[in-house]
């Protein structure tokens, strides 16, 4: 039987999320996220609505805790349509090499973090600013860096309890992230 190497990483990245509970999805049916209304999990970017990159980060961001619908969670795409009837697509196989619903199960949640008793409320008040802002900064936590600049690219980054990772701003500006104590370090440009 042959393995390829995007699926090994895909098992280890998987296999990361599944032991650290903080930061795996919170519905424990498994079932697909298509039809459902649930909320964003971390804050994501877009410059065309019909092609969001989950790893970059520049254009208009769309905050921690907004609700939508799951349209659908195809083999290679997440489409949701926020309140307002703006219809977005994230594409998650070439660099997260995660089908649509796997993906799902990271990016959104039945409950909104930012309701009161919300995960949001559970980070200090430097790094519940930092996610609005949707930065990173030194001595912010491992899920608090999530839920401000969402998940590492596991083509780069296969664990994500890794003490480095490496991500990227926009297409041209990547940087390292460097944790200490499942807290930031340094972030080196």
């Amino acid at each position: 039987m042959k393995i390829t190497l995007s699926r090994i990483l895909f098992f280890v990245f998987s296999f990361a999320f599944l032991a650290n509970p903080a930061i795996a999805f919170d519905d424990e049916s498994g079932s697909s996220a298509s039809g459902q209304t649930m909320y964003t999990m971390t804050n994501l970017w877009y410059e065309k609505p019909k092609k969001i990159l989950p790893l970059f980060h520049k254009g208009n961001m769309i905050p921690v805790g907004t609700k939508v619908k799951i349209d659908d969670t195809s083999s290679k795409v997440i489409e949701f349509t926020r309140e307002d009837g703006m219809s977005f697509r994230i594409y998650s196989q070439k660099y997260y090499k995660m089908t649509g619903d796997e993906m799902a199960k990271l990016l959104f949640s039945k409950n909104n973090p930012t309701a009161k008793g919300g995960k949001f409320h559970s980070f200090t008040q430097m790094e519940r600013d930092q996610i609005k802002l949707g930065k990173l900064k030194k001595g912010m936590s491992r899920d608090a860096a999530i839920m401000a600049y969402g998940y590492p690219p596991t083509h780069k980054n296969p664990d994500v309890n890794a003490d480095t990772w490496e991500v990227w701003e926009h297409r041209w500006n990547r940087f390292i992230i460097t944790f200490k104590d499942n807290k930031i370090s340094n972030i080196q440009d």
